[in-house]
């Protein structure tokens, strides 16, 4: 049984998340990412100053190559745990395109063909079991 204190500090939680929602630009920072890390560059200072520095949430990105008229999965890995979004969508962006072990890393001529989802889990529900 959940305590009054942790209900309502969840459902303070799910007020701050309310606001979120991915954006385009989360997506383009996803691209941005593997782009600088598949041309060898090392780029530290990712403007990303529409997401509130204090926003958290559980999130997945992934990744899906067209092929023919269709899009297949390419990557796709994620987090249920609460994540700091400036750093983790870049976390995840990687993690999903070069560590997704269902798949060899997404390379450079690849690229062109992919597309990307930020998926920013918010106003979900804890369970104890299944049933």
């Amino acid at each position: 049984m959940m305590k009054k204190s942790e209900l309502n500090g969840r459902q303070e939680n799910n007020k701050q998340n309310d606001a979120l929602a991915a954006s385009a630009e989360m997506c383009l920072h996803c691209f941005d990412v593997i782009l600088a890390d598949l041309m060898g560059k090392n780029v530290t200072d990712w403007n990303l100053e529409s997401i509130p520095a204090t926003s958290t949430c559980p999130l997945f990105v992934t990744w899906d190559k067209k092929s023919g008229e269709q899009y297949h999965l390419r990557g796709c890995i994620g987090t249920l745990a609460p994540r700091q979004l400036r750093v983790a969508i870049g976390e995840y962006a990687r993690t999903s395109a070069f560590r997704d072990h269902r798949f060899r890393s997404i390379s450079l001529d690849e690229v062109q063909d992919l597309r990307v989802g930020v998926s920013l889990l918010v106003n979900h529900e804890d369970c104890e079991d299944c049933l």
